[in-house]
């Protein structure tokens, strides 16, 4: 029972960092449960610490943002470049997170697909974030 609610207060504690520092709640994202889902599979199974949790959910927002723009905005090819430069400032915060973390290099370690796929999508924007 402990696990299980240390892992609620992980996605809680995590979501409130996201709201304090952008105003972003995950009732406000694209694909909310799917995010939520993804993020407790991956904290259960990579035993994370609460900052690499934050960064965790920070990605997994910029993902749920970039698949949205791409599929409702003609693939992306109209999507106005200031409505993304929201998430490149999501993106350093998931970075200074990820490099607060006492298991920083472990997380980039098991989450380098997911950045790959993110950089991916925001370079089809037009967006070289490094």
């Amino acid at each position: 029972m402990f696990g299980l609610f240390g892992k609620a207060s992980g996605l809680k504690q995590a979501e409130l960092n996201l709201r304090n520092e952008f105003g972003l709640t995950l009732d406000n994202t694209p694909d909310r449960n799917l995010i939520v889902q993804t993020f407790e599979s991956m904290t259960k199974q990579w035993q994370l610490s609460s900052e690499a949790q934050t960064a965790l959910l920070y990605r997994l927002v910029m993902m749920s943002y970039l698949n949205a723009y791409r599929v409702l905005r003609d693939n992306g090819h109209n999507t106005e470049l200031s409505s993304l430069e929201r998430l490149t400032e999501l993106s350093d915060g998931s970075v200074d997170w990820s490099e607060r973390a006492r298991d920083h290099v472990q997380f980039e370690q098991l989450s380098s697909q997911l950045n790959a796929n993110i950089m991916m999508l925001m370079e089809s924007f037009g967006i070289f974030h490094g």
